[in-house]
């Protein structure tokens, strides 16, 4: 049987990230992808939401940067 993990995800203006955390708090792996912000006339701020999805998919693509 497997140990169950918590996977964390941040959908932040910086862009998606994602953290799997094992059941002792540790991470197991994280990863991020870049998310351009557009700045609007007037001051506003908007991502494209679609594009934030299909980044966060695309974490899955990557390695993990920390193994326990």
């Amino acid at each position: 049987m497997s140990t169950p993990h918590v996977v964390a995800i941040d959908l932040g203006t910086s862009g998606p990230k994602v953290a799997v955390v094992d059941p002792d708090g540790h991470p197991a792996g994280t990863a991020r992808a870049h998310l351009d912000t557009l700045q609007l006339p007037g001051g506003g701020v908007e991502q494209d939401s679609e594009l934030a999805f299909a980044r966060l998919g695309m974490i899955g693509d990557y390695q993990p940067r920390h193994k326990t």
